[in-house]
């Protein structure tokens, strides 16, 4: 006999719908994360920024997942209230910490800042909470967060530097056990500064080479004028879906490739 089809549940498809619309209804990706400044490839990161390919869609099943996590850093945060420790994690509006830096390319959500830890009761600490698998969870607990998970550690110092602190505290819970270990950290704000100025020189590229460009509005279409010099410029125009300043300014390839064709004529408005 054929086997029976797999049950399929509607209340289950209707669950997942639900939290993939939440979740892509979050704060929008305007810029390098802070989370990313500790990618070691410049190139990477320089593609994140440019959008060089459609961003992660995030279907139910992974939206679940992400609040897993925010119910594990929320419960961090409150057993550091049940020692006594008082815990600012939201601003006047109710919502997370925001800080940017390079003109706003560069942004990230902090998880809150504490005081009143046994170790220094009188120190305000910035607050990173995590969770994590056994996997990375060993290297941080035999190497300390800044060898055994180098991308937290950038995090956590990075808003240590753009809020003004001179410590951290990283708090991290293992998914798989329970255990909970906890490591406060000195901001380097050396580094923090290193990791900003490569940041802003990836996100200024292209005026950098020379090629200084402003997104524009013609109608229902954006577009960028790059100026070549000595009078010559060149026009890109790009799908009305691509609004957004750095959607426009996405296609950095494409104009290098057409200044170079269009470098010799005198066509100075070409569309491509």
């Amino acid at each position: 006999m054929a086997p029976l089809p797999r049950p399929h549940s509607a209340t289950t498809e209707a669950i997942y719908a639900a939290y993939a619309k939440a979740r892509s209804q979050a704060w929008d990706s305007i810029g390098i994360s802070i989370s990313l400044l500790g990618e070691e490839c410049e190139r990477a990161l320089w593609y994140a920024f440019r959008w060089a390919s459609k961003p992660e869609v995030i279907d139910g099943l992974k939206a679940i997942t992400f609040e897993t996590g925010e119910i594990e850093e929320t419960r961090l945060l409150h057993a550091l209230r049940m020692i006594g420790c008082e815990v600012d994690d939201v601003d006047d509006r109710g919502k997370q910490y925001r800080v940017t830096a390079v003109s706003g390319h560069v942004r990230g959500k902090t998880d809150g800042k504490v005081l009143g830890l046994p170790e220094a009761p009188k120190t305000w600490h910035v607050v990173e909470a995590k969770s994590m698998k056994d996997t990375y969870w060993d290297k941080v607990k035999k190497l300390g967060v800044r060898e055994g998970y180098f991308a937290h550690w950038v995090q956590l110092n990075t808003y240590c530097h753009l809020f003004g602190f001179e410590r951290g505290l990283y708090i991290c819970r293992n998914k798989n056990t329970g255990e909970v270990i906890s490591e406060r950290i000195e901001t380097d704000h050396a580094e923090a500064i290193r990791l900003l100025a490569r940041a802003e020189r990836i996100i200024k590229y292209l005026t950098q080479h020379g090629y200084s460009f402003e997104p524009s509005m013609a109608g229902k279409h954006p577009y960028v004028v790059v100026q070549l010099g000595e009078g010559k410029s060149v026009k890109f125009f790009f799908p009305s879906s691509a609004g957004d300043c750095r959607s426009a300014d996405n296609c950095v390839s494409q104009i290098k490739r057409v200044i170079r064709q269009r470098l010799a004529s005198n066509d100075n408005n070409a569309r491509v």
